[in-house]
């Protein structure tokens, strides 16, 4: 998206929800529109502008949404793969482990990639599939399927973030040199930082 198509997006925002920024001084508006603009400039304008009334048609409060609520929605609709549910990634675990003493890498290899960074690795298919059948059901079934979801909200929530900002997380991640993450940080500071005040 670019810079003056979300204005149009803030502006849409304006006469949706004319009291939020009824009083807003010049700065504050530029501001908000940095701000919006960085968190949405990866999305296709009309996809943005579709959230944004599909957010206001089914908004019953009256408060302005903020950029991660648009993301949502954007989400939400976007995701045409249904995800799979805690149950269906155990069902997909349990009928692995009918083969992980012996089989353990090929049967994690055929495990989707979500279900495969939840278990970790073929050896703790293995380790599970030499444990007594009614702990497997009960205590790590429990705790894989608490794991799944979690790792799916974490999973979702990183697919909303910008890229600069996936950005900076990969360069935590892989373990990059402070300095060169505290230089992309400085990249950023004068969208949102008034040096003058």
């Amino acid at each position: 998206m670019k810079k003056q198509e979300t204005a149009r997006i803030l502006a849409t925002l304006r006469a949706a929800y004319p009291n939020v920024y009824r009083n807003m001084e010049e700065a504050d508006a530029q501001a908000t529109i940095n701000l919006w603009d960085r968190m949405l400039k990866n999305y296709n304008y009309k996809v943005v502008e579709s959230a944004l009334l599909a957010f206001i048609a089914n908004d019953n409060r009256g408060f302005a949404p903020v950029p991660g609520q648009i993301i949502d929605v954007i989400i939400k609709f976007s995701n045409t793969d249904q995800q799979m549910t805690e149950m269906e990634a155990w069902k997909l675990v349990s009928r692995a482990l009918k083969n992980a003493i012996y089989g353990a890498e090929e049967e994690f290899e055929k495990l989707p990639p979500v279900v495969q960074s939840t278990v970790g690795s073929p050896q703790m298919l293995r380790n599970w599939g030499m444990m007594d059948i009614e702990e497997v059901q009960t205590v790590v079934q429990s705790n894989f399927m608490r794991s799944f979801k979690a790792r799916q909200k974490n999973d979702k929530e990183f697919r909303a973030l910008p890229s600069d900002v996936k950005e900076v997380f990969g360069m935590l991640g892989n373990s990059m040199e402070m300095t060169a993450l505290e230089n992309k940080m400085e990249e950023y500071k004068d969208i949102f930082v008034d040096e003058s005040a």
